[in-house]
C-alpha cells in the first residue's frame, strides 16, 4: 500500500505542474515540464498526469519537477523540490539548495500550514538562495523569489546573443535573400569544386568574384555553411526545400520585385533561415512590443535596447558607444543595417515596409525619423 503522504505529494506535484502550465514562472513562459521518475509517483493515482518523467540527479538529490523557462531577456532551467507536508520544509530547503548547482533557479514548493513556522523557513530560504511556493487550498503563492541565477544568467545570455547576432548585417552585403540561398544550392550541386567555382557555374546573377565572396560570407554567417564551406544541417534542409520547390538557378528573377510576392515558396525558405538569427529575433520582438504601430528607426532602436542593449547598439549604430547619447543623429545609424538588412527582411516577408529611399545613399542623407519599420503581423508573437 502507498503511504497517504506519498499520494499527497504526488497530488501537490500535479497541482504545481498545472499552475506552471497555466501561468508560467513569475512572468516567464514555461515549457518542457518533467517530473522525477520516482516509483511512488508512477504508482500514484496521478501517474498519467505527471508524464513525462525523467531522472536528473544533482549532487545526489533528484528534483521533483524540472522545467525550462524564458522571456525576452532570460532563458534557463528551474527545479522544484516538492513536499506533501509543511513540516518537511527543512529537508526540502537542503535539497532545493543542492539544485542550485545544476539549474538557474531553484524552488521549494509545499502546502501552507502554520504561519508560526514561516519565519524560520523564510530565513533559511533567503540564506540558501532558493524561492518558495506555498499551496493554500487550491492556489499557489510565490512568497520568496530565488536568488539571481549564477553566473549572471541575464547578462551572460545577452552577451552571447550579441556575439552571435551583431555580425550578420555587416555580412549581408547583398540585399536579396536568394543570393545566400544560392550559395548552399551551388555547394550541394558541385561539392567537388571550390565554392567560388560552384557559384560562378550555378549562379550567374553574381558576375564578379567579390560579389560571390559577399554571398559566401553571408551564407556562412546565416549558418548555411561551415567554416570549411561545407553545408551545415540547416544548409542541407534549405537545399532540400529549394529542390522540392523546383528551384532552377538558370532562370533569373526580378530582384526589384518583392521576393515573397513573386516566389512565396522560396521566400518561406529564407524566412526559416532568417527567423533563427539573433539579430532578426531582436528586431521582430521589438516591433512586436509596439503592437500594430509603426516605429521609426530611433524608436525601434530604443525599444530594442531595452531587450538587449549590447546587441541593439552593435546592430543599429556605426559606433555602439553612441547608445549612451540622449539623441542620435541620422548618420550615426549603420547603413548596412537600415538598408541591406532591412531590405532583406522585407523581401523575405518578415518586415512589411522596405528600406527608406534615403537609406541607400550617403550616411548624411539618411532620414531616420522618416524611416518606418513594421513587422508582418503573423511574426509578432504578442
Amino acid at each position: 500500500m502507498i503511504p497517504i503522504s506519498t499520494v499527497n505529494e504526488a497530488g501537490v506535484i500535479w497541482s504545481l505542474k498545472q499552475r506552471l502550465q497555466r501561468e508560467g514562472l513569475d512572468g516567464r513562459q514555461v515549457s518542457d515540464i518533467a517530473v522525477d521518475s520516482d516509483g511512488a509517483y508512477r504508482a500514484s493515482p496521478y501517474a498519467a498526469q505527471l508524464e513525462p518523467m525523467l531522472s536528473l540527479p544533482i549532487l545526489g538529490f533528484y528534483p521533483d519537477v524540472v522545467c525550462s523557462y524564458s522571456n525576452s531577456s532570460e532563458e534557463g532551467i528551474a527545479a522544484f523540490e516538492v513536499k506533501g507536508r509543511f513540516e518537511d520544509w527543512l529537508k526540502g530547503v537542503t535539497q532545493a539548495r543542492a539544485y542550485r548547482e545544476g539549474v538557474h533557479r531553484s524552488y521549494l514548493a509545499l502546502p501552507f500550514e502554520k504561519q508560526s513556522r514561516m519565519a524560520a523557513l523564510e530565513r533559511d530560504a533567503h540564506q540558501s538562495g532558493i524561492g518558495v511556493w506555498l499551496l493554500e487550498k487550491s492556489t499557489w503563492h510565490e512568497v520568496i523569489q530565488p536568488a539571481t541565477p549564477r553566473p549572471g544568467l541575464i547578462t551572460t545570455r545577452a552577451l552571447s546573443a550579441a556575439l552571435r547576432g551583431v555580425a550578420l548585417p555587416k555580412r549581408l552585403q547583398l540585399n536579396h535573400p536568394l543570393n545566400y540561398l544560392a550559395v548552399a544550392y551551388a555547394r550541394a550541386r558541385l561539392p567537388q569544386n571550390t565554392l567560388q567555382e560552384a557559384m560562378e557555374r550555378e549562379w550567374g546573377d553574381l558576375r564578379s568574384e567579390s560579389t560571390r565572396q559577399h554571398a559566401i560570407n553571408g551564407a556562412r554567417c546565416l549558418g548555411l555553411l561551415t567554416m570549411q564551406n561545407g553545408l551545415t544541417r540547416l544548409g542541407l534542409v534549405a537545399v532540400d526545400l529549394m529542390e522540392s520547390l523546383g528551384f532552377n538557378a538558370g532562370v533569373s528573377i526580378n530582384k526589384r520585385e518583392r521576393f515573397c510576392t513573386t516566389h512565396p515558396g522560396m521566400a518561406a525558405v529564407a524566412r526559416m533561415v532568417f527567423l533563427q538569427q539573433e539579430s532578426v529575433t531582436l528586431v521582430v520582438d521589438a516591433l512586436g512590443r509596439a503592437g500594430k504601430s509603426e516605429l521609426n528607426t530611433e524608436e525601434l532602436f530604443r525599444v530594442a535596447a531595452t531587450i538587449n542593449p549590447a546587441l541593439a547598439g552593435g546592430l543599429f549604430l556605426t559606433d555602439p558607444k553612441d547608445i549612451k547619447r540622449d539623441q542620435i543623429v541620422s548618420d550615426r545609424f549603420s547603413p548596412s543595417f537600415v538598408f541591406k538588412f532591412k531590405q532583406m527582411l522585407w523581401h523575405a516577408g518578415i518586415l512589411s515596409l522596405p528600406a527608406h529611399p534615403t537609406a541607400g545613399k550617403e550616411a548624411g542623407a539618411y532620414r531616420h525619423l522618416q524611416d518606418l519599420w513594421n513587422v508582418e503581423d503573423r511574426w509578432a508573437l504578442r
